[in-house]
């Protein structure tokens, strides 16, 4: 009877935001209840969102909490984290909301930048914009998503499994570099090298270096070096020079370098290429190791080995959802003391 009694006093419930979905809108109007909200732009609303959204964004890349963690140890520097720079960004609702996101965002230098609105007009703030219908397309090979829609019966389950097997397996981005180990190969017919940077890219992947060097333990040392010390190189896959001729020295150059070796990689290898070219895979000595926290992988120079390698190895995993565990998740601990 209290309820009824105050009720019969109430004129207008305002949301505090955009949303109106937690009133009962159905039950207001019968009491003769107006409904209203504020509205996202021009009150500052959907500017206040869109700055919490980038914030996220930019803790979940960096690591927040595991920094956090490392500054309370004195483990300064570690995780380093990732960047919006290159990355692909999917906005899901290009209301005031979205349009603001994309605004701010664009200022990252993100790699492709795509949104969805249900007009499907166009907007200068994103690369490409297109439909619901659109969302298998726009969305494939994201590693950004950001949702800027009301949570009603036609959005709700939009993020479902199908949606997420759109997104980039490589999920965290990780920067690699290529380096091809060979006295003839050039970049016009470097093909073990071009097939390394396509399935890098094609996994969502940085292919920030690439380089072709002659057989010489000098030379590959120089470059490994550079590289091992450049904070934004993750991990480095070679190809060429593990055999066992007087010309292959790969492994040679990596033993001067190399931290701790990862043994199984060359185990598990030698075992699928023993499945395909039996006994002559003792003539591979294909090698993994970690230097300064940098991955490197040593493969044979064939562009058979190479997909061998990616296919049955590394690509799994430089993904972090790989389970039961895969290399990423150890990144931010590789150089702990």
């Amino acid at each position: 009877m209290i309820g009824l009694y105050l009720f019969s006093f109430l004129a207008l419930i305002n949301q505090f935001g955009v949303g109106v979905e937690g009133i009962d809108i159905k039950a207001a109007s019968e009491c003769g209840i107006a409904v209203a909200n504020i509205p996202s732009e021009g009150t500052g609303n959907a500017e206040s969102c869109a700055e919490l959204a980038i914030y996220l964004i930019i803790a979940c890349l960096r690591n927040q909490k595991e920094m956090e963690n490392s500054i309370k140890s004195k483990h300064l520097g570690f995780p380093t984290g990732r960047t919006i720079l290159g990355a692909n960004i999917f906005i899901y609702g290009m209301g005031g909301i979205g349009r603001q996101v994309a605004a701010r965002i664009r200022a990252f230098q993100p790699a492709r930048l795509v949104g969805i609105s249900k007009s499907g007009n166009t907007s200068e703030l994103v690369d490409e914009m297109g439909g619901p219908a659109d969302v298998p397309r726009l969305a494939k090979g994201s590693h950004i998503v950001i949702i800027c829609v009301n949570l009603d019966n036609t959005t709700k389950g939009i993020v479902n499994k199908d949606f997420i097997d759109l997104l980039s397996r490589g999920a965290i981005i990780v920067n690699v570099a290529i380096l091809t180990v060979s006295d003839t190969r050039t970049i016009n017919n470097d093909k073990s090298g071009d097939y390394l940077v396509k399935s890098v890219k094609q996994e969502g992947h940085n292919c920030t270096e690439r380089n072709i060097v002659t057989d010489d333990v000098g030379i590959i040392l120089n470059i490994l070096r550079k590289w091992i010390n450049n904070k934004n190189i993750d991990a480095i896959i070679i190809t060429g020079g593990t055999g066992i001729t007087g010309r292959d020295v790969t492994p040679e150059a990596i033993d001067q370098i190399k931290d701790k070796y990862i043994p199984g990689f060359g185990e598990v290898f030698r075992y699928i290429s023993y499945k395909k070219i039996g006994s002559s895979s003792i003539q591979s000595r294909a090698i993994a190791c970690v230097a300064k926290g940098t991955f490197i992988f040593s493969l044979p120079g064939s562009p058979g080995a190479c997909k061998d390698a990616w296919e049955g190895i590394i690509k799994n995993q430089l993904d972090s959802r790989n389970k039961p565990c895969n290399l990423i998740e150890l990144m931010p601990r590789l150089l702990e003391k």
